[in-house]
């Protein structure tokens, strides 16, 4: 499937995303007077402005409350793969215009967790950022 239509189709999953809450929904289960489990007794939080709000919900509430928060959920998860569709597009056409100008990009990859500390201080890292480049006298920049 091309780039394209698979942003429509996230943006189609998106707009089906209804309807939409924040939070999350606790179930709660207390002890019994004389023995045994009362409940469930549900819990709707969110956080707000700093501060975690909480209220309780009806049972009967509860299940289009569950639906609203999961719809918010997998909105926010598609709503990342749009993002990266996006970004996936942009490169390739950045890529396509550097190659017709003949440039060559190169993406730079993050070194993994203690590269560092396994790399001689004689030998650069090759997560260390590019050497400064030298200003010509034409007062251009010289690549090393």
């Amino acid at each position: 499937m091309d780039l394209e239509a698979e942003r429509r189709r996230v943006l189609e999953a998106m707009a089906g995303c209804e309807p939409m809450e924040y939070g999350s929904l606790k179930a709660e289960f207390r002890p019994a007077p004389g023995g045994g489990i009362t409940g469930p007794y549900y819990k709707h939080q969110v956080w707000e402005n700093g501060v975690n709000r909480s209220q309780r919900i009806r049972a009967e509430e509860a299940p289009a409350l569950e639906r609203a928060i999961a719809n918010r959920q997998r909105f926010e998860a598609l709503a990342q793969e749009y993002i990266a569709l996006t970004v996936r597009g942009t490169r390739q056409r950045e890529d396509q215009e550097a190659q017709k100008r003949g440039v060559v990009r190169h993406w730079r990859r993050a070194c993994p967790a203690g590269w560092e500390d396994r790399v001689s201080e004689a030998e650069p890292s090759p997560c260390a950022p590019p050497a400064p480049r030298r200003a010509s006298r034409r007062g251009g920049v010289n690549s090393n």
